[in-house]
C-alpha cells in the first residue's frame, strides 16, 4: 500500500442527504407550531386587546 492509497479518506457523495421528516415527526410539528400560536393569540386577546 503506497503513501497516496493511505491518505484517500472516504468522502460521502453528493447525492446521500439528510433523510426528510417522518410523517409522524412532521405531524408533531404542525401540531406543536398550530398550540403555540393559538395560546400566543389567547395571550394577546387578553392582555393587549382589551
Amino acid at each position: 500500500m503506497t503513501t497516496e492509497e493511505r491518505s484517500q479518506t472516504a468522502q460521502p457523495s453528493m447525492e446521500m442527504r439528510q433523510p426528510e421528516l417522518e410523517p409522524s415527526a412532521l405531524l408533531l410539528l404542525t401540531i406543536s407550531i398550530g398550540l403555540a400560536s393559538l395560546i400566543l393569540c389567547v395571550v394577546w386577546l387578553v392582555f393587549v386587546h382589551q
